[in-house]
Formats: structure tokens, sequence, C-alpha cells
């Protein structure tokens, strides 16, 4: 399966490209395929039935994302009504919730697959380093996440 062209997109809302996937997992309940489009800033689902379609995608708190620069990250600022790239982990739990880690804004956010938002968790907003959530896996039957962290310079 291929989705759209290298080095074809034009930006978080083009629904025929991606920019820089980092993360892809196949939904076997679904057929669907969801993609952390990690500089693009977007979740995506497309069916992975033939033909493959687009179904939808989604930035932070469910929102219809936006490339405009958001400026340095601020912990004291309220936070922001869209993901940073990059966005590098989706995964869906054993309750069929979608974990997204945002991890510049130093948070991850879950969803319902079809992109409402649930809630959302910070992780070490003060420390000012980036990708303590870089990417993630669930294990186990308790559905306990693991996350792997990073640096910033």
């Amino acid at each position: 399966m291929q989705i759209g062209k290298p080095s074809h997109s034009k930006g978080s809302n083009d629904v025929e490209n991606l920019r820089l996937p980092a993360k892809t997992f196949i939904d076997k309940e679904t057929n669907e395929v969801y993609v952390a489009d990690g500089y693009g800033t977007i979740v995506s689902s497309c069916s992975t039935r033939r033909p493959e379609k687009y179904k939808r995608h989604w930035g932070a708190y469910g929102h219809v994302p936006d490339d405009a620069d958001q400026g340095n990250y601020n912990p004291d600022a309220p936070p922001p009504q869209q993901f940073r790239n990059p966005v590098h982990c989706a995964d869906l739990s054993v309750d069929r919730l979608l974990y997204v880690c945002d991890r510049v804004n130093d948070r991850i956010q879950v969803f319902k697959p079809d992109g409402t938002f649930v809630k959302e968790g910070f992780i070490a907003k003060r420390t000012l380093v980036q990708a303590r959530h870089g990417t993630s896996r669930f294990e186990g039957p308790a559905a306990k996440i693991h996350l792997l962290g990073g640096w910033r310079e």
C-alpha cells in the first residue's frame, strides 16, 4: 500500500500525500491504517481494503490541523490547540482508544478511532526536554503503555 507520493505534501490538510510519517499501524478490526505523520502534525486514517481510500485526519483536540508557526514551547502557557511536530506515535490500546504522542508539547492526547478527543495527559512539562515520549507501544492484557524517551540540546 502506498499513500501519496514522496515530497508532494501540500501541508497538514493534504488528503492525497503525507509529509514525513513517523509511525503507522493497522487496526485489524476495521482494516484501517493509522499514520502519525510526524512532521505533518496530523493523525490520519485510510482503509486498507482495495481500493484504498482516505477516511479522515485530525490535529490536537480533534481540530482541523493548522500549519501556522506556534512559536517556542512555553510550559506556563495554556496548552496549544494544535500539535507541534513531530508527532511520533499513535497507538491503539485494547480498549480501542488511540494514544497520540505530541512530544514537543509534552503531552499525550487520547482519541476515539474516529478522531473524537477524549483526554490528555502531560509528561514532565518543566524539563523542557524534547521527545520524552518519542515512540510507544502497548503490551500485555493490562494495556500498559511503554514510552521511550529522547532529548533536546
